[in-house]
């Protein structure tokens, strides 16, 4: 149901009788039922409509309607709030999610640089290690963490001794 239909709905509602509207029965026959309302003046009584067959159910259903559709549009006034604001919600969480997404892949980036750089150093100071003939050249880098550790110190004074060698300080 879209936007205007409800808006249809809800005008007509405006413009019928005020309510409740209830069912009488005077005798019975078709023209001894009716639907009616109060008018508020000593008790009168406006017929809303008459002759309803006893029947069907559709009287029952008519005085209800006066009743029960406003509450039913109020419902939907109220679950189309929570809808929008679900909406609210939903959008905030996907420019959260992006931004997320975003410093992700980032972080992915720098984590592939940072590997590619260490792989490099390592692979360096092996071939340095083997040029010198040094017990370097046996040391797994991959997986001792000493090694690991003793790389990265050498790796630190090695770009101290170049800075320092460059004239740079």
């Amino acid at each position: 149901m879209n936007k205007e239909e409800l808006d249809a709905i809800r005008d007509r509602c405006e413009k019928a009788t005020p309510g409740p509207w209830k069912w009488i029965i005077n005798g019975n026959t078709v023209q001894s039922h009716a639907i009616t309302t109060d008018t508020g003046e000593c008790g009168i009584q406006e017929k809303i409509c008459a002759s309803i067959s006893p029947k069907t159910r559709n009287a029952e259903f008519i005085a209800h309607a006066r009743t029960d559709i406003p509450l039913l549009l109020a419902g939907i006034d109220k679950l189309q709030q929570g809808n929008d604001y679900a909406k609210e919600l939903l959008d905030k969480q996907i420019l959260r999610n992006e931004g997320l997404s975003k410093r992700v892949s980032t972080m992915k980036g720098e984590i592939d640089r940072l590997t590619a750089e260490r792989d490099a150093a390592l692979k360096a100071m092996k071939e340095l290690a083997k040029e010198n003939g040094s017990c370097l050249g046996c040391v797994n880098f991959e997986t001792d963490i000493t090694a690991r550790m003793y790389a990265s110190k050498v790796i630190r004074n090695a770009k101290d001794i170049l800075i320092v060698g460059n004239g740079e300080e």
